[in-house]
Parts: structure tokens; C-alpha cells; sequence
């Protein structure tokens, strides 16, 4: 779900090379709407007018295709409604292929045994009977299906196996566990890479997860009615299993069917099916769009995105790329009731997503938000006209009573270590993003779209470095009180209205916000622009990206003109626009009156 940001250096200037990673999920075939959902589509419809409505794309719906069928909804019946009926289906066979009765379990379920190893799964849970043992399947009945309905269980780890994908299984070191089925890690380098060496995903997030579902009371576990998260784009399934887990339910949006795959083996393997309900389409805000992904067989399988916008062709992907085009459907159609979290990791799809929950969002029924923040997807792709979506996107989280926080690669990768002390975990203070940051970022979109970031720079500058030559160059040109300036590629962002989480910590920027802009150089001397250390800067690009100049020799003459031409305001980026600019470049939603 997070991007690592890794600095290289190459000739002829600086690259950020940038290890993200994602998450997506599956299930429901439907027919006919009912009244209700005609008369709910249609307002939806309505709103739907979205620029000045609050959105954040601008009613603009790229990458998607129309042009295809309608998608047709019936009233959702999940696997927690009173009225949902269930099929059990014993199976004890040996009809594994090539590993049934041969005196090993192959069927996943040995992972369950202590010592934290994976082992290799081969078969379908039942299908190596004499050897594990049998297996009975929890199969939910379609919504009015007929009394002779026969129940067709799913066979994930034959669809794997078929598809010449390896199927591991180990028990997770959270608390609580729960078996994790995932891949080889050489194959897919991030989710099953971080599996297999310390059975988790994202140790810091992971225990900022456990403590707004676990401590915060999010699963409300014991209850009635336990709470509910959204897992929009679930990938393997890692967080919304570890949601049913700690006794939350679970619905979840997957399109990709080798992943869903994981995920519904998973679900078979820990018991859960009363509590996870997986659907296979798009989360997007038009309903009934068709839209293209491309799926990668190599490197980091969760940058499978919307025309491929997240996928690093850096990566030799040993083949073809796998292309699908599925459906799209909202959120808010889905999902009527209050919603202790909803997850977003759709690589640069985001906003999109979001704009697909707002029923929901503007009814103030979600309670946090962990989301990855992903604008170099537009960056790379050249979308700087889309720019705007991104902050646009935090600001309207923010006019909605939500707190946001950084929640920086370097805890959500390296946090505490996961044992047994769970109930010891405090949460860190976390950097807050303020309006006034995302003011800096509307400031820096809006010159994106004209091509007119940092193009300022002196002649005299110029002709010292040919590095100040160059504008619109990211993180360098950015406003360094911006909440883009503080990350590479991409970070995540926890938005909350839980006044008990998160704690404040300092404000974003690599500038204070009170902080002259005259004087160049970020608060932090160990970090320049896009949080890049200082360190490992060479000098030439030092003082370009605020860092102070570490070579007098190299770069001590630089320094000092761009100190002096600073304290004079000619490379000083204009100041964040007022709250009234802001909206009337955004159609931000909420009412600014003129003083």
C-alpha cells in the first residue's frame, strides 16, 4: 500500500526511482434493480454535476469506456444480513492433481502448525483428503435463488496452479494471526516479499490499522453488529482478512481475478465467510463504465492499475502484460451504513474511488480513511491538466470535519516490531496536513497545468548550474511548503474524525509554514525537496533541492546567489492562494463568503 522512495543517482542528473506497492478483491453476479435502487441511482445521478459539487475530478472520467453494456444492480444481500442463507458442503476427495495421497498435506492447511514457515500449496482445500483431511465449504445462496439451487464451490488454488502461479501459505505474526496466502517472492517482490520474510505487510500500518479497529473500538467486537470496513482494492487480501480477524466485517472491491483468487482461498482457509463479502469490479464514480487494466506477471503485482498508469516498465515484466476490462460500480450504491474504515490503494486511481464513496462521505459515515496518496502516477503519465485532483481530494476530507496525517514510508515500513505487546503500541505523533498546505499544492497544480512551476529562475542562476535551466521539475520546482514536497512518488494519508487518533505532530512542509520563504532552506538541514537526504545529493544539485551547499568548491558560489536572489523575492514562489481563490479554481464545496 505504500511507496518506498529510493534516491539514485544517474548520469547526467538525479532520478527518483520509487517501490510502491498497492491492494485490491471479489464476488456477486446480479440481474434486475429493484425500485429502491432505480430511485437511489437517480439521485446519485443528480449530484453527479461535479464540477462545484465537491469533487475532486472535475467530472472528468478518463481512462474509462461507456460505450459497453450497463451494469445492472440488485439489492445486495451480504453474508451478515439475517435473511442470508448458506449452503455447507462437505468435501473429502482425492481428486488433487498429482499430489493426493502422497502422504503430505498439500493443501495449505499445514501452515497452520507453529514456527511461522510457509509451506506449498497444491491443492483445494478437501481435494487431498486422505492426506489433510476434509474440508466444508460455507457457500452463501444468490438472493433469491430457487429452492433447488445447487451450490458450486470455488476451486481458487486449481485457477492459481492452472495459471502457473505458486501458491504459498503461512500463519501471519499479527495479533490476532490468521493464515496468509501469497506468491513467490521473487516474482512479486513487495506484498509476498514482506509475507514471506516477516509474515506481515507494512509493520507500521499494520499496527495503526490494529489500533483504530482493535483499541479504538472500529470492530466494536462482541456487539451485535460489528463494524464495517471497506477494502477498496484489497490485492491478496492481507487487511481485509486481518479486519474479519479482529471481528469486523469486510466488503471489498478486487478486480483482478489471480488476486481475488488469493483472497478467496484466504477467506475458505481462516473460516470467515459470514464476515467477508468480495466484489469484482471497479470502484469508480460512473456506474456501468468499462475500464482497461493492465496487470503485471513480475516485479510488484500490485501496481496493476487503469491503463497500467502505476506500472514501472523498468521491470522486465519476462512476457506479456495481462489486460482486463471490467466494470465499474459505486461505492455509496453498495454501501448505505456507517463505516468504521475505509482503505483506498487503487495506484492513482484514487481520486476517482473516492469520488465513488462520496454518498457516503457527505453523509459523515465514515469514521477513518487510510488512503495511498499517489500523484507522480500523474506526473509519469504527463496528466498535469488532472493535476488539481489530488489536493482537491484532501481538502474536500478536510471541509468534512477530517484530521489529516502523514503517514510517512518510514513508519509505515519500519515500525515497531509486531509481538505479543499489541496492547503497549502508542502511536507515534504524526505530521499534520493542513489547508494551508494543500493550498501550496493548488498553487503548484495550477502551474503544472500551464507548464509554469519554477520557471523563474534568473539567467545569472542559469548560467552558473545548468541544473536551474530546467522547470516543472518535481519534488525541486515544487512549493516547499506543500504537502507534495515531503514524498516522492507516492505516500499514504490517514484521515480521521476520531478526536482520539491520530496525535498532531509537527505540520508537513519542508519549510514551517512561519517560516520566511526568503531564507531557501527547509527546516530540516538532513532533508531537501521530496525529502530527499542531503547526504547522498551531489553538490550540484544540493542547493537546488535547499539542501546547504556541503563543497564551497563545487557549490559555495551557487549558494550564495541563490541566498541573495531569495532574500530579494525573486525566487520566491507565490504565496498559497486565499481560501476564495482556491475555490473558485476548484469548485471546492464549501461556501466562501467575501469579506
Amino acid at each position: 500500500m505504500v511507496a518506498v522512495g529510493v534516491v539514485m543517482l544517474l548520469a547526467g542528473g538525479l532520478a527518483g526511482l520509487y517501490v510502491r506497492s498497492t491492494a485490491h478483491l471479489s464476488v456477486g453476479s446480479h440481474s434486475q434493480k429493484s425500485g429502491h435502487q432505480k430511485l437511489q441511482e437517480a439521485e446519485t445521478t443528480a449530484k453527479l454535476d461535479l464540477r462545484g459539487a465537491g469533487s475532486f475530478t472535475d467530472g472528468k472520467q478518463s481512462d474509462g469506456n461507456s460505450a459497453g453494456s450497463a451494469q445492472q444492480i440488485v439489492d445486495i444481500q451480504f453474508p451478515w444480513d439475517a435473511a442470508a442463507r448458506f449452503s455447507e458442503q462437505r468435501v473429502c476427495d482425492d481428486s488433487c492433481p498429482g499430489h493426493a495421497k502422497n502422504n503430505k498435506c498439500d493443501d495449505g492447511r499445514g501452515a497452520a502448525l507453529p514456527g511461522g514457515r510457509a509451506v506449498r500449496a497444491w491443492c483445494d482445500l478437501g481435494t487431498d483428503c486422505s492426506d489433510c483431511g476434509p474440508h466444508t465449504y460455507i457457500l452463501q445462496k444468490p438472493h433469491g435463488s430457487k429452492a433447488h439451487w445447487k451450490p458450486e464451490r470455488p476451486r481458487p488454488v486449481a485457477l492459481l496452479v492452472e495459471r502457473g502461479i505458486e501458491v504459498l501459505v503461512r500463519n501471519t505474526s499479527t495479533v490476532p494471526q490468521f493464515l496468509m496466502p501469497f506468491t513467490d517472492p521473487e516474482k512479486d517482490v513487495d506484498v509476498s516479499g514482506q509475507l514471506a520474510s516477516w509474515g506481515g505487510v507494512e509493520l507500521g500500518m499494520t499496527q495503526t490499522w490494529w489500533s483504530v479497529l482493535a483499541r479504538g473500538g472500529g470492530c466494536k467486537k462482541g456487539t451485535a453488529t460489528p463494524g464495517l470496513v471497506l477494502d477498496i482494492g484489497a490485492n491478496f487480501g492481507y487487511y481485509a482478512m486481518y479486519s474479519a480477524a479482529m471481528g469486523c466485517r469486510v466488503i471489498g472491491w478486487e478486480p483482478v481475478p489471480q488476486f481475488r483468487a488469493f483472497m478467496e482461498y484466504g477467506i475458505q482457509l481462516n473460516g470467515i465467510e459470514r464476515q467477508v463479502h468480495v466484489r469484482p469490479f471497479v470502484a469508480a464514480s460512473i456506474p456501468g463504465e468499462t475500464y482497461r487494466l493492465t496487470v503485471p506477471q513480475r516485479g510488484i503485482w500490485g501496481t496493476a492499475s487503469v491503463n497500467g498508469g502505476n506500472i514501472d516498465k523498468a521491470v522486465d515484466n519476462q512476457g506479456a502484460y495481462e489486460y482486463l476490462d471490467i466494470m465499474g460500480e459505486r461505492v455509496d450504491s453498495i454501501v448505505h451504513e456507517d463505516v468504521a474504515l475505509m482503505k483506498l490503494d487503487v495506484e492513482g486511481f484514487e481520486p476517482v474511488a473516492m469520488e465513488s464513496a462520496k454518498g457516503i462521505l457527505d453523509a459523515h459515515k465514515i469514521s477513518n480513511v487510510f488512503m495511498e496518496y499517489s500523484p507522480g502516477v500523474y506526473d509519469v503519465n504527463n496528466r498535469w491538466e488532472d493535476a488539481p485532483d489530488w489536493p482537491k481530494m484532501l481538502l474536500y476530507l478536510h471541509e468534512h470535519g477530517f484530521s489529516l496525517h502523514h503517514l510517512a514510508d518510514d513508519f509505515v515500513r519500519a515500525g515497531p516490531t509486531i509481538n505479543n505487546t499489541f496492547a503497549k503500541f502508542v502511536l507515534p505523533k504524526m505530521r499534520e496536513i493542513t489547508p494551508e498546505n494543500l493550498k501550496a499544492d493548488m498553487e503548484d497544480a495550477r502551474k503544472l497545468q500551464s507548464r509554469t512551476l519554477g520557471c523563474n529562475a534568473p539567467q545569472e542562476l542559469k548560467d552558473l548550474n545548468a541544473f536551474w535551466m530546467s522547470c516543472n521539475s518535481i519534488p525541486e520546482d515544487l512549493h516547499p511548503k506543500s504537502f507534495r514536497a515531503c514524498f516522492g512518488h507516492n505516500t499514504n494519508v490517514w484521515a480521521s474524525t476520531q478526536r482520539i487518533f491520530p496525535k498532531d505532530g509537527p505540520v508537513v512542509g519542508v519549510m514551517a509554514l512561519d517560516q520566511e520563504l526568503g531564507t531557501w532552506y527547509g527546516k530540516d538541514p538532513l532533508y531537501g525537496m521530496g525529502l530527499r537526504p542531503c547526504s547522498i545529493l551531489p553538490p550540484m544539485l544540493q542547493v537546488r533541492h535547499r539542501c546547504r551547499c556541503t563543497n564551497m568548491t563545487a557549490c559555495g558560489e551557487e549558494a550564495a546567489l541563490v541566498e541573495k536572489l531569495a532574500k530579494k523575492g525573486l525566487l520566491v514562489p507565490e504565496n498559497p492562494a486565499s481560501e476564495a481563490e482556491v475555490a473558485l479554481r476548484t469548485g471546492a464545496s464549501a461556501t466562501v463568503q467575501q469579506q
